[in-house]
């Protein structure tokens, strides 16, 4: 049975002279301390640094109670749980109340996390969310707790999104985060669920329009690779898309996280979609001869990474702001319309299926998208990336115009 106990550590004494409370939880024979919040002054506590003061001892000691009716309500899945696991638990457990999560203060930290991790996403999160709150404020809603949010909400904000595009990004990043919200919060498993309703199986977020096309054909390609650079920028832009598109079309976080090469492969677990795959997305491009100038012309010379981008742009977001920056000059020149580094990626797909006649599901393969049907056996099988590299090679020289 788990147990609890107001602790005061004599050598977490602070500069100020105060010592952090804690709440020790013993579970399986093992220790975990919980902070409460509270800092004690010598004055506080006894000659053994009990604590004495009768406030703080009030409130905490109503802390365990409330810790112990948690416990109790979990009955024999409390043994599920290793010490720090159920530390976890029961501070999820008090930070839900019975209306849920406050889903906007969520929401905004998922955001934060996703920075963090140089993610591509953030910024359409959180237009998103701007979007919400301008919708709360609107409707005089201080607070959109999870429990608010069902059916007939969704639809009512859905209305409200301007735009075209804007109706099917927004409500499918609301739910999204309200799906996050529910994995961290619920343990269906466990018998734990603090978020109970789930609102998107009535609501169906609508159908996002057909999006127009963003990759250019073989001719195009072949303009933005002969274009001269007339500055830093450009040459930076044209150097990062030619290397995207002799690399089947890697994404901009990839390159500028992607570690050293490894016996003439990139090697790397896909960013966008490693979460959502058994096999973490990992995929392995052959290096092509015609990269090779570029990957010595941005080599770290740490051996972190394969490429100096890191050092060269704080972040990604950073680093791929100014490669499309650079691509608008080359577009402009080249009269390619809101070029942007993403047509590296759509335009290898189109060139390799409208031109090469690799087969849909390849293209699908190669690009290491979301794989629903990836069976367990596939995650123990050593995959076989010849053909992957015979498609890219097929794809390059048919731009490069070494086909024959």
């Amino acid at each position: 049975m788990a147990t609890f106990r107001i602790t005061v550590r004599k050598h977490q004494k602070r500069r100020d002279g105060k010592f952090p409370i804690s709440i020790r939880l013993t579970h399986k024979s093992k220790i975990a301390y919980m902070p409460t919040g509270y800092y004690a002054q010598q004055s506080d506590l006894t000659r053994t640094f009990e604590l004495k003061n009768p406030v703080y001892c009030k409130s905490l000691n109503g802390q365990i109670e409330e810790y112990e009716k948690i416990v109790l309500g979990l009955g024999r899945n409390v043994d599920r749980y290793d010490v720090h696991g159920l530390a976890e638990y029961l501070h999820k457990a008090t930070s839900v109340g019975d209306s849920g999560i406050d889903f906007v203060k969520f929401a905004r930290a998922v955001i934060a996390d996703m920075e963090k991790k140089g993610m591509k996403q953030p910024d359409t999160y959180r237009y998103a969310i701007n979007n919400l709150e301008k919708f709360l404020k609107a409707k005089n809603i201080d607070c959109l707790m999870t429990s608010d949010i069902n059916s007939a909400f969704l639809k009512e904000y859905e209305e409200t999104i301007p735009g075209v595009r804007a109706p099917s990004q927004y409500m499918s990043i609301v739910r999204a985060l309200f799906n996050i919200a529910r994995d961290k919060y619920n343990d269906e498993e466990g018998g734990v669920v603090m978020i109970p309703n789930d609102p998107f199986r009535k609501y169906k977020v609508p159908a996002e329009p057909v999006a127009r096309k963003r990759g250019v054909e073989s001719d195009s390609i072949r303009k933005i690779f002969a274009y001269t650079p007339t500055g830093v920028r450009d040459e930076i832009a044209k150097d990062v898309f030619f290397l995207s598109f002799c690399s089947v079309g890697t994404n901009a976080i990839d390159l500028y996280n992607c570690k050293p090469l490894s016996n003439g492969y990139f090697e790397y677990e896909r960013e966008k979609t490693r979460e959502r795959r058994k096999d973490s997305a990992y995929i392995k491009i052959r290096v092509e001869p015609e990269v090779l100038p570029l990957i010595e012309k941005y080599a770290d010379e740490t051996g972190e990474r394969a490429f100096n981008f890191y050092k060269r742009y704080a972040d990604v977001r950073t680093f791929r702001t100014a490669v499309n920056k650079g691509l608008k000059i080359i577009g402009k020149e080249v009269g390619i319309d809101s070029l942007q580094f993403y047509a590296a990626r759509h335009s290898w797909a189109g060139i390799a299926r409208n031109e090469c006649g690799i087969p849909k599901s390849e293209i699908h393969e190669y690009l290491n998208h979301v794989d629903p049907d990836l069976k367990i056996t596939d995650l123990y099988l050593q995959k076989d990336w010849l053909p992957l590299a015979e498609a890219n090679r097929k794809v390059i020289d048919k731009v490069l115009k070494k086909d024959g």
